[in-house]
């Protein structure tokens, strides 16, 4: 069983309602349709960004890089604090912005 977990809930439907289209990124969800269609089993599962802090900063780094690919054999040092953190079981709250009414 492949487990993916993305922390953008509409990347999540998208995938999961193959009736969904969007001209904008159209071949990119079709391509990633296509390739979840090869994996015999494979669940996607959305998963706040928080509880997986070590992916969203690597995708974070990966977006700024210059590079097509790079193969890390030891995680990068500027994420050896996160990923310390993940090892020690260190927990963050989700700040979530609210609109309060006053009584």
């Amino acid at each position: 069983m492949v487990e993916v977990e993305v922390d953008a809930k509409a990347v999540v439907d998208m995938l999961a309602k193959s009736q969904y289209s969007n001209n904008a990124v159209a071949p990119l969800l079709e391509d990633c349709r296509y390739l979840v269609s090869k994996i015999p089993q494979v669940r996607i599962n959305h998963c706040y960004r928080e509880a997986n802090r070590c992916a969203d900063k690597l995708a974070r780094k990966g977006a700024n890089q210059s590079l097509n690919f790079i193969l890390y054999e030891n995680p990068p040092v500027d994420l050896c604090e996160v990923v310390e953190m993940d090892c020690t079981g260190v927990s963050f709250a989700r700040q979530c912005p609210g609109s309060f009414v006053s009584p």
